[in-house]
This record gives structure tokens, sequence and C-alpha cells, in this order.
């Protein structure tokens, strides 16, 4: 397996997990709302903390590039970009995927994170705004401070990007 297609294959993985806790936590599958800024926001602080900001970074300025060349609207790579470098912040704080699941539901709740494409802050200036991920504690018994909610969803097919099957050629 190329270090493209475990990347690949390992996003789509975070993706499926990102899609349980935010459902656990009550974000909605909207696109361009909290689900979405936690998405982002999980998956990189993930990313970061499995391979280091660098790799985080590059594989999620790709995503969005990739995005923009497939029609995506002007406004919306701003606030990926934006909850993307909040992540990557999260992520080297973060000690596993519950934490970092805390930590960037905190973010989105504490306004930290962009939740809609017309918000005013740049991407360019995330490190002026860094996200506020204090008191990253479990929203419920059931999250408890164990990495084991929610279950590792299964590994996703080579060549999906875990998002309904969108596929990266």
């Amino acid at each position: 397996m190329t270090d493209i297609a475990r990347y690949e294959a390992q996003t789509g993985a975070l993706q499926a997990q990102a899609n349980a806790y935010a459902q656990h936590y009550g974000f909605l599958g909207e696109s361009n709302g909290a689900w979405d800024a936690f998405r982002h926001a999980f998956v990189s602080a993930e990313l970061t903390r499995m391979h280091g900001s660098a790799v985080a970074s590059a594989l999620g300025y790709a995503h969005e590039h990739r995005n923009f060349l497939n029609g995506q609207p002007l406004n919306e790579p701003n606030m990926d970009m934006w909850n993307n470098a909040a992540g990557r912040d999260i992520g080297e704080r973060s000690a596993g995927p519950a934490d970092s699941a805390r930590r960037v539901k905190n973010a989105l709740e504490n306004g930290s994170l962009i939740s809609y494409p017309e918000d005013s802050r740049r991407h360019n200036d995330a490190s002026k705004h860094p996200p506020d991920d204090k008191d990253p504690s479990p929203c419920c018994e059931e999250c408890g401070a164990s990495d084991s909610f929610p279950p590792p969803p299964p590994p996703p097919q080579p060549g999906s990007w875990g998002n309904g099957g969108v596929h990266i050629p």
C-alpha cells in the first residue's frame, strides 16, 4: 500500500469516527454547519496526533484544493481550512481520539471553530485565534475518559475518502 493510499484509508476511517462522535454530541449532518466544522477539526487533530502537523496540513490542503477544483463554492474553503488549522492545534495537545473529540466539541461550542462560510475570520489568520478547547470533560458517563466510545468503524475500502463514497482518483 502506498503512503497516499494509507493516508486515504486512515482519513476515511477518521471521518467515519468523526461522524460517530458528532452524532453522539448532537451535531447533525448538515453541510457547512457544526457537523462539518467538527468533522474537519477532528480529522485534522487525529492526523496531527498520528503523523504530525506537517503531514496533516499537507493532507488538508490537498483535500481542499481538490474540492476547489471540483467546483466547491469559493467561500467554503476558508471555513474548512480554518477548522483544519484549529484541529491541528488541538491534535498537538490531544491524548487520543476521545480527547480530540471532546476538545473539538468544546472549541466548537466556545466559538473557536467556523461553522458557516460567511464568517469574517480568515484561515491565514488562524494563529491569531487559537482554539479555546479548555475543559475537555466528557459529556456523559458513556463517553467517560475512555477512547472506546464510539467503537472504531470498520476500515474503509482503499480508494474511498470516507465521505459518502467520494473517490479520490
